[in-house]
C-alpha cells in the first residue's frame, strides 16, 4: 500500500493509500487551523472500494458512514463510461500518460538527491483550455531508502508539483513511505 500525503493551497491536509491489487483507496482529509470556509470542514475518511463500486465517507468527529458511488477524481480515477469509473494505475495517477516530460537536474527534497523532470498538460484541470505544468521529483539512484528493514535502490517518488499560473493554483503532493510491495 502506498502513502501520499499533500497539503494543497486550500488548507486541507490529506493522506492517501492506495492498494492496487485489491482495488483499493483511502484517503484522511484533516482542515487545517485558520482556513475559513463556509462547508463542512470534519476530519473525514472515505474508503473507495473499485470492486464494488462504492465510496464510504466516514465523519471522523461523529462516526457517520455516507455509502455513494464513487466519483469521478482527477487522480484516483479513470472514466470507464458514463456510469462507472475505475481505479488509476500508477502510470495515470502521476499522469504520466499524458503530456511532454523533460529531464530538469538534481535537487534535494526533505534531504534526500532527487531527480526532476517537468511536464505540460493541457487537460488538468478538468476542462480548464491552459497548460498546467507538472514537476515531479523521484529519488536517485544512489539513495538507498529503507522499507521494512530491506533497502530499497529503486527510485520512489518523492514530490509532485502542480502549477497552473494563469489560475494561481499550485498544488503539492509529498510522497511519503512509498512502497512497490504488496502489503500482505
Amino acid at each position: 500500500m502506498n502513502q501520499l500525503s499533500s497539503r494543497p493551497d486550500n488548507g486541507d491536509l490529506t493522506k492517501e493509500w492506495y492498494d492496487q491489487d485489491a482495488h483499493l483507496v483511502r484517503v484522511d482529509e484533516k482542515p487545517l487551523p485558520g482556513n475559513e470556509v463556509l462547508v463542512d470542514r470534519s476530519t473525514k475518511t472515505n474508503i473507495m472500494d473499485f470492486d464494488a463500486g462504492l465510496s464510504y465517507i466516514i465523519a471522523q468527529d461523529t462516526g457517520h458512514c455516507e455509502v455513494t458511488p464513487i466519483m469521478y477524481d482527477v487522480f484516483n480515477t479513470k472514466t470507464v463510461d458514463s456510469a462507472s469509473v475505475r481505479l488509476t494505475t500508477p502510470s495515470e495517477f502521476f499522469h504520466f500518460d499524458s503530456g511532454n516530460f523533460v529531464y530538469s537536474g538534481q535537487t534535494t527534497i526533505r534531504g534526500i538527491p532527487a531527480e526532476t523532470w517537468i511536464g505540460h498538460h493541457n487537460d488538468f484541470p478538468p476542462g480548464y483550455n491552459g497548460t498546467s505544468q507538472w514537476q515531479w521529483y523521484f529519488s536517485s539512484d544512489e539513495w538507498a531508502l529503507s522499507q521494512f528493514g530491506q533497502p530499497l535502490h529503486s527510485p520512489v517518488p518523492l514530490l509532485l508539483k502542480i502549477d497552473v499560473p494563469e489560475e494561481n493554483l499550485h498544488f503539492s503532493f509529498n510522497i511519503f513511505n512509498f512502497s512497490p510491495k504488496d502489503p500482505g
